[in-house]
């Protein structure tokens, strides 16, 4: 997963682990909406 800043979700997560806020709010809430649609695709390919 590569995130609009250009950090891998290991990095993100890394980053979030030393820095208290590492992305806007409205970000977080556009990667949130990003995962939500992976999961619905990944429930949809075993129909």
């Amino acid at each position: 997963i590569e995130f609009a800043n250009g950090k891998s979700y290991e990095e993100a997560l890394h980053s979030s682990e030393t820095h208290q806020i590492p992305f806007q709010k409205n970000n977080i809430d556009f990667f949130s909406v990003t995962f939500d649609n992976v999961n619905d695709n990944e429930v949809t390919s075993y129909d």
